[in-house]
């Protein structure tokens, strides 16, 4: 019994140095890896468009849930609006040269995915979930070329 009580003791005294001595071990976070804040505006904007998204591409197909599916699409037309004035970082970083066509383009991308995006609200408001879908349908083309042309995952 007084062994038993020596080892929890000895435990007890220990633990903390042996946590103590893990934490000295583990790295410190790097100065040089990206934050949110580094980010810039555009990722969290993208991010509000791709949830939205999901929930209208699950959403479309059933008339039951059109005000839902309503709703969602206001919120990616607002992320979609403010995405229009923030470039990605892919492109401010490119030379002067270059940056002006790679920024008309992305800009172009947006117009033709927000015009798409109103023919799926303007169905899905007038109970035409098939045609919707079929709107949705492109918009993700749209999106698959426009991340193929960034170099970007989706």
């Amino acid at each position: 019994m007084r062994t038993t009580l020596l080892k929890c003791a000895a435990a007890i005294l220990l633990l903390p140095s042996l946590f103590l001595a893990g934490r000295l071990v583990m790295p410190a976070p790097s100065h040089g890896a990206e934050t949110k804040e580094d980010r810039g505006p555009l990722p969290p904007l993208m991010e509000e468009m791709s949830r939205a998204f999901r929930r209208i591409s699950r959403q479309v197909k059933d008339p039951k849930q059109n005000e839902a599916t309503a709703r969602e699409i206001v919120a990616m037309q607002t992320a979609l609006l403010k995405a229009k004035s923030v470039l990605p970082k892919r492109i401010t970083d490119l030379p002067e040269a270059k940056r002006a066509a790679a920024a008309r383009r992305f800009r172009l991308r947006l117009i033709e995915l927000f015009a798409a995006l109103l023919q799926v609200e303007k169905a899905v408001l007038e109970e035409r979930n098939e045609e919707a879908l079929k709107f949705v349908k492109r918009m993700e083309v749209i999106n698959a070329e426009c991340h193929e042309e960034l170099g970007v995952d989706q």
